[in-house]
């Protein structure tokens, strides 16, 4: 810098912030120096291109480019230049992190000095000057390596110099010295290598030599006598011979190998401070060739990416890059081979061999031969964690916006001059004004006018003392919406300075929401003291030590205790000490199991003993701490009498069912037993418990009486559980546990619970005997019938006889004694007129008994029946009938000859007649229709009055003999005789008898 102004390249977006490092570098009396100020980054990176710059000064957070990224882009566009951190984050570990990346200083914004920054600066620049310095000594070095020459001298056999060239007085630093051998090391400071003991003049190479004999290249160290400095000589020595070959003297050539020394002694130093460097360092370092395959790997390498040596040379590095990076990376570091660009920066994600992944920072250098590119060197580093951190310090700067977006309180923050500087989504949810509306406006727009002008004084007094004083962490006061209106908020304050400016940053609620909630606590408390007090229920709430802080009425009622007497007392100050015990117990368990839990407690109440069902369970607060135990008493006395009045119902019906001789079990819905009794077991052949959990159906009712299956699907019992519908039974047959078949008749019920089907009761019977009493009650009854049929026909013979005898004989006596009046008459009619009415009244007598006998003989049997067939024989008593009842009766015949045998034709006819007849008795008709038809191989006589119609309780009185008479004489002959009618509407009678098949 002391050579001319030095031109230093501010970056620096924050005018005050420039200002201030203009202002510092006055300060800093670091001479002569001209500033160039950009506030972009692109515009840094042009200024680079258009002029040169000693120093810059780099700002890190620049409006077109944020973080570590800045530096890396102007590291790679200042090429060499230093560079200067300035950043308003003190952050050491960041600040070691930018050094390492290139950074020559780092200055942490409000606390740079300007000794600090002249320090930096100088420090900077210096390294700078240094670095061209030792630039030119290595081409100097070089050069006087590449024009050395080699220095010849030439004693006699006593020591006296006989040559000394030129190079050898450039070398030495003089020329020869009249001296003998024995003065040689001391006046030419000769010294062993060591540097610190004089060379032995007897072993010097020349002395040696005129001594006769030979050396090569002995290494001597000396001090230059005419300059300052230090040489180093490679000696050969030779004797010299006369002619006589004769020792006359010696020969030395030595080479200045001070340069060549120091070099080799540089390169010894440098490589090993490049092994230790390589692999001490804690970056990776490594060189690839052309091809980009490991040619050199340092142990950090080996250590990051978890390959050994083998394993990496000669591999591609390419391979190592995680396959969704390795496009862009062949593309960048394609372009630096074919650009041959000196050094490039890259990051890749890269894959280590146990693939973890691990996130890599690199510079690399093109390797160059004569312009051609032979392999690549670069120095690496593991930026994990700084990619880690700087997603998490993304991610938690994202984090940040979003709670401060998306929170619904309203964050502003003001200046000192209360003009909005920051307004969130909330505030404009709260207050109805958009972002746009209120950045740069008066924060009294969301105040009432009432109280701007208190707000204007406490902005004034925080302005004037340069700090935010606070009565309180929260207040309460009224905001004004944008539509005007106004409501309850609370807020809090903060002040914090940026940039030598104090802000204010409030964070506002409205609070109306909880305004309304305090106020539904209120009703809610009120209810629930409500509830409370008029609870039935006993309840209570005590806190850890027992006593009592809350009661309802009705325990206060119990207790004979008011509220003011009962807060604050223990059990054992209330009730019993035995009762006091047992409740303080279960409290105890409560407590310690931190869980609520049921008990049945007794107290003595006024009107005895009462038992309760109590739920005890801790009260917690906010940290979910038990503070207090609540309990809730539901007297369950009435309900543990009618438990007791349950059992012993359950124990009569269990007495009912082992008493009753019905067989009764229970199924569930599949279909497995669940309960069953003594009969039904004992019918079945087992013991009960065998039946219980066994598929019934399968057990006891699988088969019909031959043995075939008898499905479930069909079962009745079974459409009990499905359709929920009871049924009844009378003849299938039940399976013994010996495999014997026995007949029964059940019922089934279903169970039904909350509207579910959850099972079905099965009560049975064996009716065995009954089925064998009903067989010979049938037997009985078909030989009651043949002897009925025997009887009727018997019956009909007689009155067949009894009629032929009456019409033949007593019809023809009486039609003889008719005669023999006749005659009588005629012969003593003129002799005596009173005998003569006598005959006439004998003969009218005689008339109506002859009218009798035949009416007798008809009914008997009908002449008309065996002479004219059945369809004239009930024309004829259909006529009668009108004729001596006045019924008006109707004939419907719709067949012309009846097949129907003799017996069948006598049946029909006097069912007929025996219809006719309760027509007259019972019937009160008025008129009778009567049909008479041929239906399906069957005749059918169908006769239908008007009466009052035949009744039920009349159709099933057994004293209905006439009834019953028609049934028999239908059923007789394979037919049958229905009777129906209704009140009002008449009776209706059909008969039906099979006809002969031809």
């Amino acid at each position: 810098m002391s050579t001319g102004p030095a031109h230093i390249l501010l970056v620096e977006d924050n005018p005050g912030d420039a200002r201030l490092l203009r202002e510092l570098l006055t300060e800093s009396g670091t001479g002569r120096l001209t500033l160039t100020h950009v506030d972009r980054l692109d515009a840094a990176i042009r200024c680079l291109t258009q002029a040169a710059f000693d120093i810059i000064l780099l700002d890190l957070s620049l409006p077109d480019s944020q973080g570590a990224e800045t530096l890396v882009r102007m590291h790679e566009a200042a090429q060499g230049i230093p560079i200067v951190l300035v950043t308003g984050r003190e952050d050491e570990e960041l600040g070691l992190q930018l050094i390492q990346a290139g950074a020559q200083d780092y200055l942490v914004k409000g606390q740079t000095t300007a000794p600090l920054l002249a320090r930096a600066l100088k420090y900077a620049v210096e390294r700078k000057r240094l670095e061209e310095e030792l630039r030119k000594k290595t081409r100097f070095l070089q050069s006087v390596l590449d024009t050395m020459a080699e220095g010849v001298v030439m004693a006699d056999e006593r020591g006296r110099f006989q040559v000394w060239n030129q190079a050898a007085e450039r070398i030495i630093g003089s020329g020869p010295a009249d001296i003998g051998i024995r003065e040689w090391s001391k006046h030419y400071a000769l010294f062993l290598p060591d540097r610190v003991t004089p060379f032995p003049t007897d072993d010097l190479p020349l002395a040696r030599a005129i001594r006769g004999e030979s050396v090569t290249d002995v290494l001597i160290f000396f001090h230059r006598p005419h300059w300052p400095g230090e040489a180093w000589l490679s000696v050969t020595a030779r004797p010299l011979l006369d002619d006589t070959g004769h020792l006359s003297g010696g020969v030395a050539v030595f080479r200045d190998i001070t340069a060549a020394k120091r070099t080799d002694e540089a390169l010894r130093d440098s490589q090993e401070r490049y092994r230790l460097l390589v692999t001490k360092a804690s970056d990776i370092i490594y060189r690839t060739d052309a091809s980009g395959r490991f040619t050199f790997v340092n142990p950090v390498a080996m250590r990051i990416m978890k390959y050994t040596e083998p394993e990496l040379l000669g591999r591609r590095f390419i391979e190592l890059i995680h396959p969704d990076h390795q496009p862009a990376a062949e593309r960048f570091y394609g372009r630096q081979f074919i650009r041959k660009q000196p050094s490039t920066y890259y990051e890749f994600l890269a894959l280590a061999k146990d693939g973890s992944e691990v996130w890599i920072g690199q510079n690399v250098q093109v390797l160059l031969e004569e312009g051609t590119v032979v392999g690549f060197q670069a120095v690496a580093r593991d930026i994990t964690d700084c990619k880690r951190a700087e997603e998490a310090r993304l991610e938690s700067e994202e984090r940040l916006r979003s709670i401060v977006q998306s929170t619904g309180d309203a964050i502003i923050l003001m200046d000192t001059r209360g003009q909005v500087a920051f307004w969130n989504s909330g505030a404009e949810k709260i207050f109805g004004y958009t972002a746009e509306q209120m950045l740069g406006q008066p924060v009294t727009r969301i105040i009432p006018q009432r109280f701007r002008e208190a707000h204007q004084r406490g902005v004034e007094r925080v302005a004037a003392a340069g700090r935010l004083t606070l009565q309180a962490d929260m207040f309460e006061l009224i905001g004004l919406r944008k539509d005007g209106t106004e409501f309850p908020l609370e807020f809090s304050l903060a002040a914090w300075t940026a940039k030598s400016t104090l802000f204010i940053t409030g964070i506002i609620r409205d609070i109306s929401d909880r305004r309304q909630a305090e106020s539904a606590l209120r009703d809610s408390e009120e209810r629930f003291r409500a509830i409370m007090d008029n609870s039935p229920a006993l309840i209570f709430i005590k806190d850890l030590a027992g006593r009592y802080l809350q009661a309802n009425r009705q325990f206060e009622i119990i207790s004979h205790l008011s509220h003011e007497d009962l807060v604050g007392k223990t059990d054992e100050e209330v009730f019993p000490p035995e009762q006091a015990a047992v409740f303080r117990g279960n409290d105890r368990k409560v407590l310690e199991a931190g869980a609520p839990m049921r008990f049945e407690e007794s107290a003595l109440h006024d009107d005895g003993l009462h038992t309760s069902i109590v739920v005890k369970f801790p009260l917690r607060n906010a940290q979910n701490r038990c503070y207090a135990l609540c309990g809730i008493a539901t007297d369950i006395t009435d309900r543990k009498r009618a438990e007791e009045a349950r059992q012993q119902l359950a124990k009569d019906r269990l007495l009912l069912l082992e008493s009753t001789g019905e067989g009764i079990y229970g199924i569930d819905r599949q279909g497995r037993c669940t309960f069953i009794n003594s009969a039904a077991a004992r019918m079945l052949g087992s013991l009960p418990e065998a039946f219980l959990g066994q598929d019934m159906h399968e057990r006891i009712h699988h088969s019909f009486p031959d043995s075939t299956t008898y499905p479930r699907a069909t079962c009745r019992i079974q459409k009990t559980l499905e359709g929920g519908k009871g049924c009844k039974v009378d003849d299938e047959v039940y399976w013994r546990k010996d495999g014997t078949a026995f007949p029964v008749e059940y019922s089934s019920f279903p169970i039904i619970e909350d509207n579910q089907i959850i099972g079905a009761v099965v009560v049975f019977l064996d009716i065995t005997e009954r089925k064998r009493a009903e067989q010979q009650l049938t037997l009985s009854h078909d030989q009651l019938r043949k002897l009925t049929a025997r009887l009727e026909s018997v019956r009909e013979e007689e009155r067949i006889l009894i009629a032929r005898e009456i019409h033949d004989e007593l019809g023809q006596a009486l039609t003889g004694v008719k005669l023999e009046l006749c005659l009588l008459h005629d012969q003593i009619a003129e002799v005596s007129p009173m005998m003569r009415k006598k005959l006439e009244s004998i003969s009218t007598l005689v008339d109506g008994t002859i009218q009798s006998v035949q009416r007798i003989a008809t009914e008997l049997r009908p002449v008309v029946l065996d002479q004219l067939g059945l369809i004239p024989a009930i024309e004829w008593q259909a006529h009668e009938f009108q004729a001596r009842t006045g019924i008006q009766c109707t004939l419907d015949v719709y067949l012309r000859a009846v097949t129907l045998s003799h017996a069948g034709s006598t049946a029909m006819f006097r069912i007929f007649q025996e219809i006719l007849t309760n027509v007259a008795r019972h019937a009160q008709a008025s008129v009778v229709h009567i049909t008479l038809q041929e239906q399906a191989g069957s005749l059918v006589l169908d006769v239908r009055d008007n009466g009052r119609g035949v009744t039920d309780a009349e159709l099933a009185d057994p004293h209905s003999l006439g009834l019953v008479g028609m049934r028999e004489r239908a059923l007789l002959l394979g037919g049958e005789t229905i009777f129906t009618g209704s009140p009002g509407t008449g009776t209706a009678v059909r008969v039906r008898i099979p006809l002969d098949q031809p």
